[in-house]
């Protein structure tokens, strides 16, 4: 039998794990705003019938907002993500071998499996997931990632949630209702040259001569074609790549003037880039900390800068990174600004296991590889930052606003739900 993929997809993602622990938004409109409370990143489906979309800055819709009586929660990313890895670890137990795509989406790969039984596995998982977790599941089943992508689209709109591309007749109908903006790997910029040449729909693509698609999109456009025509050409990716770079910014709640202050943030940001790094078993040679004001300002001119930091040896040693900091920031700091945004960009990246021992490196990398266990150990058994360097503050009211943020329910102790 040819190959099958199917993709699960956590409905309205973000909103379904605010539902779990919150049951009284059931079926009522609630949208999840963006880092400082700015733009729509997650709606419901009560809120997708107002015409509000992904994206949208928050203060355009308030007048709809308050006419509907919308719920407004600030973004709890702990929370989403500890989600998440729940949910993967249900899904990815169905299969030999699977792709983590993103938060809410993950492949499993059914090849040599009857459509009797793939369709009995789908209707488990999303049994399994919504029993287990809270969270509703789309399912979407192709003979490749693409057509699985595009049979998950239609299966959010199915009362069942499953839907399957694997006849020719189904695979027709689904290019022929489908818009090319809507194809995933498309994407608006591509979408707009194929138009152009009176490609509308995903069946006009897989009409469309090959060379012409590939002149006027790239190599993934043409790769998106050949699956929408049912040869597979994107493999599961198993593993996931190593990391080339980590970044960690973020724009402040208020401008910050204050040396002391900007430095305290880009510290806050450093150790939590440096705790990915641990966390990817990795170490950086270099990295980059930038900073940039206000661009909205009248009353002052637009300035960003960045300085760039070699170390002598690949670290992952939060205080060792630390140690550096103002270093690189005296050189780019000016007083008579005031910054709106600032972060760190570790970048040179390479593996722990590959680090060779130097002769000449005085460091005590045994003594700071425990230390940096134990603090690690520490903060993910008892909540992030139950343990910190004092560096990094202790109050930060220059954090984004998040004032309508949902508890810490699966991070914080004090804030699990209390069954009364």
């Amino acid at each position: 039998m040819s190959k099958v993929f199917s993709l699960i997809d956590g409905n309205n993602f973000y909103v379904s794990c605010e539902r779990i622990f919150n049951p009284s938004l059931e079926n009522k409109p609630v949208i999840v705003l963006s880092s400082n409370d700015g733009c729509v990143i997650a709606r419901s489906n009560e809120v997708k019938s107002l015409g509000i979309k992904m994206g949208e800055p928050y203060f355009k819709i308030l007048p709809l907002v308050k006419t509907n009586n919308i719920k407004v929660l600030s973004a709890n990313f702990a929370l989403y993500g500890d989600i998440s890895r729940r949910m993967m670890n249900i899904i990815t137990s169905f299969a030999v071998k699977s792709e983590i795509y993103s938060i809410d989406e993950c492949f499993l790969d059914f090849s040599d499996l009857e459509i009797q039984e793939i369709t009995k596995i789908s209707t488990e998982i999303r049994i399994r997931v919504k029993k287990w977790l809270g969270i509703p599941v789309s399912i979407g089943i192709g003979q490749t990632k693409t057509l699985a992508k595009l049979a998950n689209q239609i299966a959010k709109r199915n009362s069942n949630g499953c839907h399957h591309l694997l006849t020719i007749r189904d695979i027709k109908y689904a290019l022929a209702s489908t818009l090319v903006k809507d194809i995933w790997g498309i994407g608006y910029k591509y979408a707009s040259k194929l138009n152009d040449l009176k490609i509308y729909t995903a069946n006009d693509l897989v009409n469309a001569d090959d060379q012409l698609i590939r002149k006027n999109t790239n190599i993934l456009g043409l790769k998106t074609t050949l699956e929408l025509r049912g040869k597979s050409c994107i493999d599961l990716e198993e593993v996931a790549d190593p990391k080339k770079s980590i970044t960690v910014s973020r724009s402040f709640s208020r401008d910050i003037q204050e040396f002391e202050e900007l430095s305290q943030a880009i510290a806050y940001f450093t150790a939590r880039a440096a705790e990915k790094l641990r966390s990817s078993n990795q170490m950086t040679k270099s990295f980059s900390i930038f900073i940039q004001s206000n661009p909205f300002a009248k009353d002052s001119k637009a300035y960003s800068n960045s300085c760039n930091i070699t170390l002598p040896y690949p670290t992952d040693s939060t205080p060792e990174l630390l140690n550096n900091i103002n270093k690189a920031l005296i050189k780019i700091y000016h007083n008579d600004y005031s910054y709106k945004k600032a972060g760190i960009l570790l970048y040179d990246l390479q593996a722990k296991s590959t680090k060779s021992i130097d002769l000449f490196d005085k460091r005590n990398i045994k003594r700071d590889t425990s230390l940096m266990n134990a603090l690690d150990q520490i903060n993910q058994n008892y909540g992030r930052r139950t343990i910190f360097i004092a560096s990094t503050g202790i109050s930060h009211s220059w954090l984004p606003k998040s004032n309508m943020k949902s508890d810490g329910y699966v991070s914080n102790w004090n804030e699990i739900v209390r069954v009364v």
